[in-house]
């Protein structure tokens, strides 16, 4: 597989995201639903930043078959090694809107950690390039400070 096609296949997983933080907004009091929103916005600009990479390498050779098979267990698409729930909530977004706020933060803990260990195995695939590197890393660090709110978040839930 060429980069370019599996940074198209993240733009689809952070879109995702993004309607995820939507959903999640409309179930938050309100200044936990603002930050919900930024969170939105943000995977946003993970879709921006992941479709001008592809975009940037669609004429690159950079062939990732090598780390696929590492990749896959974090994918949305590497649906047998989910869970019933996750599964159906993955092929039915609008479910999150009935499910418990625990529930949900549990799913969104989830996709954010599957997003981290992605972009980390990206960053290490990319370590020669200082640029990519870089990016992928700032990814990560994004990717991490929403899943350290919806841990307080979760936390505040006991």
């Amino acid at each position: 597989m060429i980069i370019k096609d599996f940074l198209l296949k993240l733009v689809s997983d952070e879109k995702h995201a993004g309607e995820m933080y939507i959903l999640l907004s409309e179930k938050l009091e309100p200044d936990l639903a603002e930050i919900s929103l930024k969170f939105s916005r943000k995977e946003i600009h993970h879709i921006k930043i992941l479709s001008d990479l592809a975009e940037k390498l669609s004429d690159s050779k950079y062939e990732i078959s090598s780390i696929i098979d590492e990749l896959s267990p974090y994918l949305d698409s590497a649906s047998e090694d989910k869970e019933d729930e996750e599964k159906e909530l993955d092929e039915n977004p609008d479910l999150l809107k009935n499910i418990s706020k625990k529930q949900f933060f549990l799913y969104a803990l989830k996709k954010e950690k599957d997003s981290i260990a992605i972009y980390e195995i990206l960053r290490n695939f990319f370590k020669n390039d200082t640029s990519l590197e870089y990016i992928f890393s700032n990814l990560i660090r994004e990717e991490e400070d929403h899943m350290y709110f919806i841990l307080d978040e979760m936390h505040k839930l006991k």
